[in-house]
């Protein structure tokens, strides 16, 4: 990647094209340097089982900027198409009174499953503004339960009222050109995206989000660029 663009914390899209349609692959960057993050108070019993003093995770940031937990979607330009959800459910599992990972991203109709890992008792309270609220009890270690979404939405919180520190995030979509960052600010989408015209958005919950038109015809290769930014502090 050319170092001008690593230096100025932008968001760089690559677009692999093939015979079954485009598949689009990047990675968020981040520019500013971001508040440091809280370390979280737990109860005592809570705290004993971490590995090391744990934060608030608001910023995920690597060496090079790569900024996590970044929910990257095509926006527009797939009316009047319908996508079956996956038959493969995406996971995210309670481990030492947290939520991990802190935000992943669903279909429409696909499952979501939540594993406990942990020896202690959870709920998880979803308190989406389009979807259903629901609240479901979570046992013991090694107890799962599954779930889906009707209704496209961003950043569904999900909290543990037993433990007023545990979030995390879902994202649901009705197509399946998505993906939420990785550590390094990585993403990919599936393969399949067909030739047209499209906007892509990348949304961060504390960096806001940045749009960009962009054009996919067989054989070509257009990078796309974003910034995200650090919010000035008032």
């Amino acid at each position: 990647m050319n170092t001008s663009i690593l230096t100025c914390g932008l968001l760089f899209f690559s677009f692999c094209l093939n015979a079954a349609g485009a598949g689009v692959s990047g990675r968020v960057l981040l520019r500013g340097t971001p508040p440091p993050e809280r370390v979280i108070e737990m109860t005592a019993d809570c705290a004993a089982a971490q590995e090391r003093p744990p934060t608030t995770r608001h910023y995920t940031v690597d060496r090079d900027g790569g900024l996590a937990n970044v929910f990257v979607v095509i926006r527009s330009g797939l009316k009047g198409k319908t996508f079956t959800p996956p038959t493969t459910a995406v996971s995210m599992e309670c481990v030492a009174c947290q939520i991990q990972p802190y935000v992943v991203a669903v279909q429409t109709g696909q499952t979501i499953r939540f594993h406990n890992n942990s020896s202690f008792l959870e709920n998880l309270h979803f308190t989406p503004k389009l979807n259903r609220e629901r609240n479901f009890a979570l046992g013991l270690k090694r107890t799962s339960l599954a779930t889906t979404f009707d209704l496209p939405e961003d950043f569904i919180p999900i909290k543990g009222d037993a433990h007023p520190w545990f979030f995390g995030y879902v994202c649901v979509v009705d197509h399946p050109f998505f993906a939420v960052t990785g550590a390094d600010g990585r993403f990919q989408f599936p393969n399949g995206l067909p030739d047209g015209s499209y906007t892509l958005e990348a949304l961060h919950l504390k960096a806001g989000s940045a749009k960009k038109e962009i054009v996919v015809r067989a054989g070509r290769n257009d990078p796309i660029a974003f910034a995200l930014e650090v919010p000035v502090r008032k």
